[in-house]
């Protein structure tokens, strides 16, 4: 993508471009560098971080007011995700679907910029345990929310996540 397009882009679609490259680099990363990866959850950005961070050419837009301390936390949750494939499905109905609980469920919908860190890791080791996929997007898009004093965008991203969660448990029920 030219820089000319990623400038017309959206805020949503740059994240949902610099994720897409991210996990592309990571599902051919080597073991060392994505150990280094899994890693980053305490915040300090190694080596490794910042070559990816370079590599990807991830957007000024979307490093600033706040959202640079959030990016290891988000790159070590995708180098857990990554490797298990392309794609994914929405990321609560995989939780609901491998029997993620719903107390830790709250837990990463109540985190705010100091906490979801931790719980988008715990999200990540979750799936990578269970040998599932996600949407690698939904997981930086809901940690990157959380920094956003608009409520509605704080809203919408743990809204789709708990609909994704809760809609085929719902189902379920009805049928049983």
């Amino acid at each position: 993508m030219t820089e000319e397009a990623k400038e017309e882009l959206k805020p949503w679609q740059k994240l949902g471009s610099a994720i897409g490259t991210i996990e592309s680099r990571l599902r051919h990363a080597d073991p060392g560098e994505l150990a280094a990866l899994r890693r980053l959850a305490g915040g300090k950005p190694s080596l490794a971080y910042w070559r990816v961070m370079a590599e990807c050419r991830v957007d000024e837009d979307l490093r600033t007011e706040g959202r640079e301390a959030l990016w290891p936390p988000i790159l070590a949750a995708l180098a857990q995700i990554a490797p298990l494939g392309e794609g994914g499905q929405p990321l609560g109905r995989v939780l609901a679907e491998t029997g993620y609980a719903e107390a830790r469920l709250l837990r990463l919908l109540r985190a705010d910029a100091t906490s979801v860190g931790d719980e988008i890791g715990t999200v990540a080791r979750w799936l990578a345990a269970k040998g599932v996929r996600a949407r690698g997007y939904e997981l930086a898009d809901f940690a990157l929310s959380r920094l956003n004093a608009d409520a509605g965008s704080l809203d919408r991203a743990a809204s789709a996540i708990a609909k994704a969660y809760f809609t085929p448990i719902a189902k379920a029920e009805v049928k049983a």
